[in-house]
Formats: structure tokens, C-alpha cells, sequence
């Protein structure tokens, strides 16, 4: 999910894009609220639980494991959120980063690799923490 030119452009499952009015953020705000819960309460909850301060991952519910991701600071409009469960593979290529999705559409991004990486790590962790302590 990625903000360009007002307009918030997501990847569906087929591949096909869709374009929203609504800012990223807005999106996850309604989606975290569909499941009981604000976007800032559960991006609070994952900093104190992995102990981070920045760009923490957003659980947008429990009983799926739906997990998402910002590259930088979420009031950046450059920032772009990815589905945890829909990555595949991110791979340096050029100086530029390739992002392969399960339904194996890719996208290159100017992200960094290592900062991809370290996202994935956090969601990761955090989903290990939540399954540990059920």
C-alpha cells in the first residue's frame, strides 16, 4: 500500500490495483477498528512488547494474524505499508529492492533491503510473543 499523488494505491490478491481516497493509516485505522481495537492502541501494545520505539508493526487482529508494516515513520506520506503474510522474498537488485508476493506479483521499491528485513523480523517476534502467551 502505497500514497501517491493523494491517492493510496494497494495490490490486491489477483494483482490488480486498486486506488483509494483514503490514506494508508485510514485504511488500517478502519481495519484494526473492524477487529475491536484502534491502529495507536496496537501500535502501542507492539512497542512495549517488543520493546521498540519506532515504526512498530500493526496486528490488525489476533484470530487471523493479519500483520502489517510501514518502511518509515507513518506520518511520512512516502511511507509504504506492507502485508506481512503476503511477502515471499525481498532481494537486493541494482541498488534498488525487489518485493515478491505470494501470488507472485513483485514491486521494486527504494527501500532499503535491510529495512525491509528488520520489519519482517518484528512481525516476526511479535506474532511469536502473542502465540506464547495464548
Amino acid at each position: 500500500m502505497k500514497q501517491a499523488s493523494g491517492e493510496t494505491h494497494l495490490i490486491d490478491s489477483q494483482g490488480n490495483t486498486v486506488t483509494s481516497s483514503k490514506t494508508p493509516v485510514q485504511i488500517l485505522e478502519q481495519c484494526c477498528l473492524k477487529y475491536g481495537s484502534t491502529m495507536r492502541g496496537r501500535m502501542e501494545a507492539a512497542c512495549m512488547l517488543l520493546g521498540i520505539r519506532q515504526k512498530p508493526p500493526v496486528l490488525i487482529s489476533e484470530a487471523t494474524g493479519e500483520i502489517w508494516f510501514g518502511t518509515t515513520s507513518m506520518k511520512d506520506k512516502s511511507c509504504e505499508w506492507y502485508s506481512y503474510h503476503h511477502l515471499l522474498h525481498i532481494v537486493s537488485r541494482n541498488g534498488r529492492t525487489e518485493v515478491l508476493f505470494m501470488n507472485g506479483i513483485s514491486v521494486e521499491t527504494d527501500t532499503d533491503v535491510r529495512i525491509l528485513r528488520r520489519q519482517m523480523e518484528r512481525c516476526e517476534h511479535l506474532l511469536r510473543i502473542l502465540s506464547d502467551e495464548s
